[in-house]
């Protein structure tokens, strides 16, 4: 009866307002009527008027179908429950799909998969149906697995997987119509769909356990035949083929049946009744064991009216029933134990937050006792500062004291030494008037000297002017006074060599001379001729030096050298025998006629100032004339 209800559900919904759940009586009257008519009441839809209001809800529309419509306990497996379906249909098709005639799925094969999901949609623990219809994911899953194994076809998983685990655990026929259409049009013809679904409807709502081919032994005569066979929880009935036109027997299954498999042969096995016994054979051991299992599972029932299916479906729904609320349960005690956790969590952080706060409270009171300590420290050193500083301060005030009464004696004796300056300044202005007079006696003698000083001044310039001039001329005369004495040293020796006079012999003393080039003396070593380059050069410097001394001018160095050059090359002598006579006589000679001559000079400057005095022109002139007489006495000679 729940599987009319349900179609009923599904028409209802299809009439009513989306918004309140309510139908009109004017819409529900035709399907009423309709209903009616199968079931065999005439104007059914009069049965409507008993309801005092304009519209109704599904559960008033059910309660007056039960009580009017629906008093056949045995309606659900008459053949008028299809018909109801196919009505039921016929109002909801326009809404089974979720977009408006965009249906692809054949309408019946539509509407098997309808039956099937009605069939197969969530129920409560009691195993009732709940508003509105839906359909659990696990039973989706099955549903196309059991299609899968027909049809041979498999699902496509991930797009099974993007709508089935989203999050939502049940879905409306709209949902699963439009994901059977994604997951099979593309792949399967409409006949494969619709054999595929047909078995699927005969294994679940018919409540077929098992079907398939086998042979069986026929019981009079001795010979194997293939049979088609359908288990059903009362009994196993064959045909000749799979279309089910010929059925050839039925065999009805209770808790005196007996499946035994025999020994010999491995695919086959006998079923013991009451009546007789069935050998029957398959052509696999799995499909053997299929049909022994299937078989046994009947005969448990004990023929009992069972649905099996139903069954399964209503263990199904409370093992997941039980699962969930297990893990609602285990949900609502992980929320409780993370809500604890969290209070717990909560009390920590407020544990250690005031943890943290009497943390900080203790670390500010420490930092302020700290300050305080320091405070407590500056106030003592400035308390001390202040003690110095006013220790210093009476010491300044004693000092200042000290220093005022210093100050006063110092004032006391400023003003008798003042006194005693006034007196004095007195007395020296008196000195100054008396001073003043005779100072200007005084300025106008010196006034006098100044005159006669600056006419002496006056001739005295002119005496350092002439006397300037005198030196010019006495500095010319003594130049050409040693250029003479110069001349007439080297007619001196000129004269001594070329008169040497001719004597007897006397022995010589053998000397050993060095060996003469054209370039001069020779040596065998270096050694050797840097010794005779060095005595060279040595008596060379000696005789510039002794000329130099005899001409009066040691300065003069030039002129002696030329002058011994000349004796080298004019004389007839060898050049040591001149440079040992020049070493010999020439020095002698030479310093005690140049300290006769500065005698001689000395004494005649004495003269000419004795004769002249102070006048320096008379005496310039007087040393010019002696060093002309001196010059005409040398050119004679």
């Amino acid at each position: 009866m729940e599987e009319l209800e349900k179609c009923v559900w599904h028409a209802f919904t299809a009439l009513s307002d989306v918004r309140t759940g309510y139908v009109q009586k004017s819409k529900l009257k035709v399907l009423t009527n309709n209903m009616g008519n199968v079931l065999g009441f005439n104007k059914a839809e009069e049965k409507l008027d008993t309801s005092d209001s304009s519209q109704l809800n599904f559960e008033e529309y059910l309660k007056l179908l039960k009580s009017e419509l629906f008093t056949d306990s045995l309606l659900y497996t008459s053949p008028n429950a299809e018909t109801i379906k196919e009505i039921c249909w016929v109002l909801y098709k326009c809404k089974a799909w979720e977009i408006a005639n965009q249906q692809k799925l054949h309408l019946n094969d539509a509407f098997i998969l309808w039956k099937l999901f009605n069939f197969l949609c969530e129920v409560d623990e009691n195993g009732h149906y709940s508003l509105p219809l839906v359909m659990d994911k696990d039973e989706i899953e099955l549903l196309f697995e059991r299609f899968a194994l027909v049809t041979g076809q498999q699902a496509d998983q991930n797009s099974m997987m993007n709508v089935l685990h989203n999050g939502t655990l049940t879905f409306p026929f709209p949902k699963i119509l439009a994901l059977f259409e994604r997951q099979y049009l593309s792949r399967l013809r409409d006949d494969e769909i619709s054999l595929g679904l047909n078995e699927v409807h005969e294994e679940i709502i018919n409540d077929v356990m098992k079907k398939g081919f086998m042979s069986k032994k026929g019981n009079h005569i001795a010979t194997w035949k293939e049979r088609f066979f359908i288990l059903k929880p009362k009994y196993i009935s064959y045909y000749t083929a799979s279309d089910l036109k010929d059925q050839k027997g039925s065999i009805e299954i209770n808790k005196d049946c007996l499946v035994v498999p025999t020994v010999d042969k491995a695919c086959r096995f006998i079923l013991h009744t009451s009546q007789k016994n069935h050998e029957l054979q398959v052509s696999d051991m799995k499909t053997k064991n299929e049909w022994i299992s299937a078989l046994q599972k009947a005969i448990d029932a004990d023929g009992e009216d069972i649905h099996f299916q139903k069954l399964e479906l209503s263990k199904r729904s409370n093992k997941r029933i039980a699962i969930r609320r297990k893990e609602a349960e285990e949900s609502l005690q992980r929320q409780k134990e993370l809500q604890a956790i969290e209070e717990k969590t909560k009390e920590l952080m407020e544990e250690k937050q005031a943890r943290a706060e009497a943390e900080a409270k203790l670390q500010l009171e420490s930092t302020l006792r700290e300050a305080d300590k320091d405070h407590l420290r500056e106030l003592e050193e400035i308390k001390e500062e202040l003690e110095r500083l006013l220790k210093e301060e009476r010491q300044a005030k004693r000092d200042e004291e000290l220093v005022r009464i210093a100050q006063t004696r110092v004032l006391k004796e400023e003003f008798q030494k003042r006194e005693e300056l006034e007196n004095l300044k007195k007395k020296q202005e008196q000195l100054l008037a008396e001073e003043q007079l005779k100072r200007e006696g005084i300025e106008h003698e010196l006034n006098i000297q100044a005159a006669v000083l600056a006419a002496t001044t006056l001739e005295l310039e002119k005496l350092e002017q002439e006397h300037s001039l005198a030196d010019q001329r006495l500095e010319d005369a003594m130049k050409k006074i040693r250029q003479v004495e110069v001349e007439r040293s080297k007619m001196e020796l000129r004269m001594k060599y070329n008169t040497k006079p001719i004597g007897l012999a006397r022995p010589v003393t053998p000397q050993v001379r060095g060996i003469i080039t054209h370039r001069g003396y020779g040596a065998f070593v270096t050694q050797q001729f840097d010794c005779q380059k060095l005595q060279k050069h040595t008596t060379d410097d000696v005789l510039v030096t002794e000329v130099g001394n005899t001409t009066g001018d040691a300065n003069n160095n030039s002129e002696a050298k030329e002058t011994i050059d000349d004796l080298k090359w004019n004389g007839s002598l060898a050049q040591e025998e001149i440079e040992d006579n020049l070493l010999q006589e020439l020095s002698p000679r030479t310093k005690e006629k140049n300290c006769k001559e500065k005698e001689a000079i000395d004494k005649d400057l004495k003269d000419f100032k004795s004769q002249f005095g102070e006048n320096e022109s008379g005496i310039s002139e007087a040393i010019i004339e002696s060093g002309d007489e001196i010059e005409n006495e040398i050119i004679a000679m």
